[in-house]
């Protein structure tokens, strides 16, 4: 089972982001066949990974261009292409064609599960709605909340990571976010086009000064549930 992931970033002309940092270190050390780092920004985006992982190899980046920088969550078309371009930097042999979020960090044990799902058909895999879904915030004073989010559809997978079967990137043409809502849109996609399948695991969203959506605003429209120690424990973990 051979798996490749692509992280589309944008530093927004700065030469440091911990969230992204964390997100990188995170996603090197998990066990997937091919790792591409895809950013914008030129010899800024280069020197930036190439500065947080030093030293060590495994890893491709690759100069995506992005003709903006989106500031509406649900992205536009030019977050969307950068997304596809990103995903068409992998090559055509692999199994699954993962995109995670730049700030988004998905449990070890989705990755073991998603080894063991048969990639034959028009499949998209994700974490599960039902799954915790973590809001961490990186400043000095650690602030940290569970959450259970709430769209205007019904959905099945939480936002943070998508996967898609080498038949469904075929059969959208190697282009799966074409609809409006970048992930939201290419989970309705695969609804139409084959099938959609939750997994287990958590995602962490990491905020930062520069991150698109604020915990604030995310907590404003979406309930907060209690955290056990042993999730406080593991999110500590993390950063």
């Amino acid at each position: 089972m051979k798996i490749g992931l692509v992280i589309p970033f944008h530093l927004r002309g700065e030469e440091k982001n911990e969230c992204y940092v964390n997100t990188i270190y995170h996603y090197y050390f998990t066990d997937v066949d091919n790792l591409n780092f895809c950013g914008s920004e030129g010899k800024l985006s280069n020197s930036f990974i190439g500065s947080t992982l030093t030293g060590l190899y495994n890893y491709s980046y690759f100069e995506v261009p992005q003709e903006s920088v989106t500031i509406l969550s649900a992205g536009d078309d030019i977050l969307r292409k950068k997304f596809n371009d990103s995903l068409a930097t992998l090559p055509k042999n692999l199994d699954w064609y993962c995109l995670a979020g730049a700030d988004d960090i998905v449990s070890i044990d989705f990755f073991q599960q998603l080894k063991q799902l048969d990639p034959s058909g028009i499949k998209m895999a994700g974490v599960g709605m039902d799954q915790p879904l973590y809001l961490l915030d990186e400043s000095k004073a650690w602030n940290a909340h569970k959450i259970q989010i709430r769209y205007s559809v019904k959905l099945d997978l939480l936002p943070g990571i998508n996967c898609f079967s080498r038949d469904a990137m075929e059969a959208c043409d190697w282009k799966p976010y074409q609809r409006k809502g970048c992930e939201t849109g290419a989970e309705l996609l695969f609804r139409d086009l084959g099938k959609v399948i939750p997994l287990k695991g958590s995602v962490t969203m990491l905020k930062g000064d520069k991150c698109l959506n604020s915990l604030k605003k995310i907590l404003r429209f979406h309930k907060s549930l209690p955290l056990t120690e042993q999730e406080r424990d593991y999110l500590r973990s993390l950063v």
